[in-house]
């Protein structure tokens, strides 16, 4: 089960995830994501309890299509630390 709440400004678009992004709620996650209006600027995963590989991979694509992504838990900050981390190696590299 996975709650997906929208929250829309002016300039951009929240995207808040509760519960599980696995299964069928990946590809529910990435049509919403895509159908937004705006750009999602942030996406707020402090309430996610478990990610599959499709789940990580569409947090990877929705990273590299500018969103800040937002957590607090163990479990989730070392899954967003080791999806950006290429691109702060890329970055590193640059300067």
């Amino acid at each position: 089960m996975l709650r997906i709440t929208v929250q829309d400004s002016p300039q951009s678009t929240a995207l808040k995830l509760e519960g599980q992004l696995r299964g069928p709620w990946v590809e529910e996650t990435e049509r919403v994501w895509k159908n937004c209006d705006r750009p999602v600027a942030v996406v707020d995963l402090c309430d996610v309890t478990s990610v599959d590989v499709q789940g990580k991979d569409l947090l990877a694509k929705m990273y590299q299509g500018g969103a800040n992504l937002v957590a607090y838990t163990p479990m989730m900050t070392n899954i967003i630390e080791v999806l950006t981390r290429n691109d702060k190696d890329q970055e590193s590299k640059v300067q």
